[in-house]
């Protein structure tokens, strides 16, 4: 009865009974989470990754300090509080003027709300430390190839397999985008009508048994009025197929696994995690993809890929799409009416041919070898790290606070594109972060203290001056050591693949640049009082090669420029 009074009591404390009761936990290995999938579903050792546990404990111990901040925050507060007297609070009410000693009083009673901004960014800076660490954790794909996995994994999968002729052209017609921040996926967005692909997705359905014993003594219905006469396939392999009888009635039939009468189609929304060999690389996979024989593995439960565009009447269920922001998408109606009542023939992919097909079955017309495009857009590099250069860039204003998590990211030993962040900032950040965060602790011993320790003029020209713009040279200088890094992959990885198909693709985006221009006023005018004449002198000095790069640098010279006279302004009345 005690033990249990004692853990109820703890209850109430969160940021302590959080801390003493997974002591024990400390030292366990966690699992990650994976793409799509409870924990419940992986045990398996092997899946286990620990490179951001470092990130991950460093986030978990701030959350608790901020807590215990926060609580100790607001008893100084009330305490505070209690020793005014009544006829300060009626002089104020009436509007009389305060003495100086008065006001000085005031403000030192009111003072801890200003430690509220200091819990704040404790508690900001931990959650980005775990949410970087959550990010970056490698999925069950990138720790193993899902053809390596025993069966009982294996069925959260779907193996698509595509062929077409060594001097065949034509496109395997998936629409994609790569993943961002450590996903390591390519997310099928459209599937272009008569391709290849979506060729795979009409396919005939395998007969199950008793339907291949109808169809050979010529059978219409041995079973009885229940059975029903047509079927409409499922979108999951463990999903239920709708069937309906002549007479209008339907029922739901729940299918376990790949059965036999279950037909599995990759739809926008669907995560391709594997082509061919390759694996949980956005680049390489999109070289597998230039190959005349392609294996696609896929996770179809993700996003809104078991959720079906069409609605029974139809038409097209716009806000559907409108919620999983899927554009262009590959469903027509007037094909999706057509498709409805007919099913294509088996024929081999990538060859023309017809094949007789049973059942009632009819092959849509072959699209001809020319059809579609001809010119593939592939960019071949890895994916960009969005969140963490948005991190960066909002180290100029909040200083250690966001930039302490993006350092911890342990970056992949392949993915050349994380490693430039510790490459261009790590050296630097070793002398600016002590500083800073030595330099945050003593303004806040000040506010506690009600002790002046340092001048506001050398914390705010130190913090919000010199060192955002010492910040800022090392930034655009990993920008155009970014742009080169993706040249260079991309030449270097299409002279490979040696394809003879067309590719195109847009020029690196300048993710720094970007982040600069797409930010809200006020944030804008932030950047321009601490770091706008830095800004725009490093990227005077730091040319970009693509034409795109120069524009973004023409975009920022033109919005940072006004900001030069808010920063001297800022300077002044410092």
């Amino acid at each position: 009865r005690l033990k249990h009074i004692v853990q109820l009591h703890l209850q109430q404390f969160p940021c302590l009974h959080g801390a003493i009761v997974p002591i024990r936990k400390c030292w366990r290995r966690s699992r990650y989470q994976t793409l799509g999938q409870d924990d419940d579903e992986a045990e398996e050792e092997d899946v286990i990754d620990l490179r951001q546990e470092i990130s991950r404990r460093f986030g978990q111990v701030l959350i608790r300090v901020g807590l215990v901040m926060l609580a100790a925050v607001t008893i100084l507060f009330v305490v505070r509080q209690e020793g005014v007297d009544a006829a300060f609070w009626e002089k104020v009410d009436a509007g009389v003027p305060l003495t100086a000693e008065e006001q000085a009083d005031e403000f030192n009673r009111d003072s801890p709300v200003i430690l509220y901004v200091a819990v704040i960014e404790i508690l900001v800076c931990g959650a980005c430390a775990q949410t970087a660490a959550s990010m970056y954790s490698r999925r069950r794909h990138a720790m193993k190839h899902p053809a390596d996995w025993c069966e009982k994994d294996r069925k959260f999968y779907v193996k698509v397999q595509l062929e077409k002729g060594l001097q065949d052209q034509r496109l395997f017609g998936l629409g994609f985008r790569p993943s961002s921040d450590g996903l390591e996926c390519l997310i099928v967005e459209a599937i272009r009508p008569h391709s290849l692909l979506d060729q795979w997705n009409h396919r005939p359905r395998d007969l199950s048994p008793e339907e291949l014993v109808e169809e050979a003594l010529g059978l219409d219905d041995p079973l009885g009025d229940d059975r029903p006469l047509e079927v409409e396939l499922a979108d999951s392999p463990r999903g239920s197929a709708e069937a309906t009888n002549g007479a209008g009635r339907s029922e739901e039939r729940s299918n376990e696994g790949n059965s036999a009468t279950s037909r599995t189609e990759v739809k926008p929304a669907c995560a391709v995690v594997a082509v061919n060999d390759v694996a949980a690389d956005v680049g390489l996979m999109q070289v597998q993809l230039l190959r005349p024989k392609v294996t696609l593995w896929l996770r179809m439960d993700v996003g809104l890929a078991n959720k079906p565009l069409i609605r029974e009447d139809g038409q097209l269920d716009v806000a559907q799409m409108q919620a999983g922001a899927i554009a262009n998408s590959h469903l027509e109606l007037g094909a999706a009416g057509s498709q409805a009542e007919t099913q294509p023939s088996p024929t081999v992919l990538g060859q023309a041919g017809d094949v007789e097909n049973g059942a009632g079955n009819s092959s849509p017309p072959a699209a001809d070898a020319c059809d579609g495009p001809l010119c593939a857009c592939l960019g071949l590099e890895d994916e960009e790290p969005q969140v963490l250069m948005r991190w960066t860039a909002c180290a100029l204003i909040f200083g250690w606070v966001t930039l302490l998590p993006v350092l911890l990211v342990q970056p992949h030993e392949e993915r050349p594109r994380q490693q430039l962040i510790r490459q261009y900032l790590l050296k630097p950040c070793l002398f600016i972060l002590p500083i800073w965060v030595l330099l945050w602790l003593l303004d806040c011993l000040e506010v506690l203290l009600q002790h002046q320790i340092m001048s506001p003029l050398f914390y705010y020209g130190i913090c919000h001056v010199v060192f955002p713009g010492m910040l800022a040279w090392y930034m655009i200088q990993m920008q155009a050591a970014d742009e080169r890094l993706v040249l260079e992959q991309r030449k270097a990885r299409e002279a490979e693949v040696g394809s003879t198909i067309p590719m195109v693709v847009e020029d690196p985006s300048p993710l720094f640049f970007k982040e600069l221009v797409h930010v809200n006023p006020v944030a804008l005018m932030w950047f321009g009082a601490v770091a706008s004449i830095p800004i725009l002198a490093s990227s005077l000095l730091t040319p970009m090669e693509t034409e795109r790069g120069r524009v973004a640098q023409c975009y920022v010279h033109s919005v940072y420029g006004p900001l030069v006279f808010v920063q001297m302004a800022f300077v002044y009345l410092l």
